[in-house]
């Protein structure tokens, strides 16, 4: 289901959120290196992943992180860009969200909520239209579903 998809994601950012440090980091250098990964079911069938993964060397204020990688480019050998870190550090590094990760967890939580409610009404309401079709003996019927 989608919204558990998006639940590490929102943790992890929630995390940054709550204990993390944002500082402006300088790019010094990166390094694009590209992945393969190959997997193969229980039926024998193969199926290859390639993706490219940005490696930077980051020069932060105090104790900041020294590096990141992150799946897309997001700065310049040179360049400034707003870091999120855990200085727990539990949570990897990454470019510092435009928006808050309160929402991401927000839309996790009324997702998540939305299909739990979803699937309690249709059993509360299998189990009212049972209780609506049975007749008992006593007002003249066979004490049996209809």
């Amino acid at each position: 289901m989608a919204a558990f998809a998006i639940v590490p994601t929102a943790v992890d950012e929630y995390t940054l959120e709550q204990r993390g440090h944002r500082s402006v980091c300088k790019a010094q250098d990166y390094d694009a290196r590209t992945r393969t990964a190959t997997t193969t079911d229980a039926d024998g069938h193969s199926s290859t992943r390639t993706w490219t993964e940005y490696v930077y060397r980051l020069e932060c204020p105090g104790d900041g992180p020294r590096a990141m990688t992150t799946t897309k480019r997001v700065a310049r050998k040179g360049e400034s860009l707003e870091v999120a870190w855990d200085p727990n550090d539990w949570v990897a590094a990454r470019p510092a969200p435009a928006t808050s990760s309160a929402d991401d967890m927000s839309w996790a939580l009324i997702l998540t909520g939305g299909a739990i409610f979803l699937r309690l009404s249709s059993a509360t309401g299998r189990t009212l239209k049972e209780r609506r079709d049975y007749t008992p003996a006593a007002a003249g019927g066979e004490g049996a579903q209809r």
